[in-house]
């Protein structure tokens, strides 16, 4: 039976996810998972992959644990931890394929903008992480945070839109509000 939760103070420093999954596979990160809906279609759409969705919420984990068990995934695992955490304590170098940030809090307020998740420190972190053919998706609704996320993706020296303009504005079909 498959422990879907893992606990942040049980991981070795680095942790050797090819041991947590009991297999060798690309890692992929979902940061704040939330309801965990779109944990679960990752990791069914790739099953090849080895998906770990982190979560600062207890009940945020509950659920991404529950609909894991639902779904008989074997290939998602989720953590109760701060990204930064994870990153620092449990990732060594390029162990991270793919990262999905899916509409981080933005902190609208002028003062609470310190708190925002994407900023150069934590993209300088992130890509240490990562390979250099590494892919990071990002979305949010948030047309000011979107603007200061393309800044700092702009200015950074680790990351390269693959597109032809370093932000992309679409809703696509399917899209939840």
């Amino acid at each position: 039976m498959t422990n879907y939760e893992l606990q942040a103070r049980e991981l070795p420093w680095p942790t050797d996810w090819t041991k947590i999954y009991g297999r060798t596979a690309p890692l992929l990160l979902e940061i704040g998972f939330g309801g965990g809906h779109f944990l679960v279609g990752l990791a069914q759409q790739r099953p090849e992959a080895n998906v770990l969705g982190v979560e600062i919420t207890r009940p945020g984990i509950r659920r991404g644990v529950q609909k894991l068990k639902v779904a008989g995934l074997s290939n998602g695992r989720v953590l109760q931890a701060t990204a930064e955490y994870l990153l620092e304590a449990c990732c060594a170098p390029e162990t991270v394929s793919e990262v999905y940030i899916n509409f981080p809090d933005p902190w609208p307020k002028l003062r609470e903008q310190h708190r925002r998740l994407i900023n150069p420190r934590f993209l300088a972190l992130l890509a240490s992480r990562m390979p250099p053919a590494g892919l990071l998706h990002i979305a949010t609704d948030v047309a000011n945070y979107a603007e200061a996320i393309t800044t700092d993706l702009c200015q950074s020296p680790h990351f390269n839109s693959v597109y032809d303009v370093p932000f992309c504005d679409a809703t696509g079909a399917g899209r939840r509000p």
